[in-house]
């Protein structure tokens, strides 16, 4: 059983939490319960007991970006990864395994600031193609008036 102020993993018959010592609740599981449950946002907290909230939308983003902008084919990738990752906290945070779902998030943030690495060092190698093409040609243009 799960503790709910630590995430420590107890007995699956224990009362209290052996970490923290926190009376434990039996989780109940309804079957017709109305409620929705939102799976792209996950929060969790980690062992400081800092809440750790994890959103797919900048990944989404810097995928999006990267396929119409810059056709960037490392960002794209980093923010599949990225993707990939943030979907195995939500099942793992279901299942109990609290480390896993930290991994996980651990992860999908690393591949989405590889994915935003990525794009903007292609835009910049781009911006700067442009530059030397204009400025090839302001030069061409220039000498060919001689």
């Amino acid at each position: 059983m799960v503790c709910n102020k630590c995430y420590y993993d107890n007995e699956s018959n224990a009362r209290f939490c052996v970490k923290c010592g926190e009376k434990l609740q039996p989780e109940i599981i309804s079957q017709n319960s109305s409620n929705v449950k939102n799976t792209n946002n996950v929060n969790y907290k980690n062992q400081n007991n800092v809440e750790i909230k994890y959103s797919p939308a900048n990944a989404i983003v810097v995928l999006i970006l990267s396929i119409c902008c810059c056709s960037s084919i490392p960002g794209i990738i980093f923010a599949i990864l990225s993707l990939v990752e943030g979907g195995k906290i939500n099942p793992n945070l279901c299942s109990g395994n609290i480390e896993a779902a930290r991994i996980s998030y651990e992860q999908s943030k690393k591949w989405t600031k590889y994915a935003w690495i990525s794009m903007a060092i292609w835009a910049a190698v781009i911006i700067l193609l442009y530059v030397l093409y204009f400025v090839f040609i302001i030069g061409l243009v220039t000498l060919s008036n001689y």
